[in-house]
């Protein structure tokens, strides 16, 4: 299985790190050009106008498929 593949099979994580956020799932968004590793995020809307998103890039060590 490709890399592509085992992306778009499993959008979502949950990471391992300690992290203030790490109870929230997060979204697979894209793979690295560095093996290993992906781009996760996640959105919280603050008000109807205000959204804040966070991003990581982690190792796929560091976090888990859901």
């Amino acid at each position: 299985m490709t890399r592509e593949e085992t992306l778009s099979t499993s959008p979502r994580a949950c990471i391992l790190i300690d992290h203030p956020h790490a109870y929230r799932e997060w979204t697979i968004v894209a793979v690295d050009s560095v093996p290993g590793f992906y781009h996760l995020e996640f959105s919280v809307r603050l008000d109807r106008f205000e959204t804040t998103i966070y991003r990581l890039c982690l190792h796929e060590s560091e976090f888990e498929r859901i």
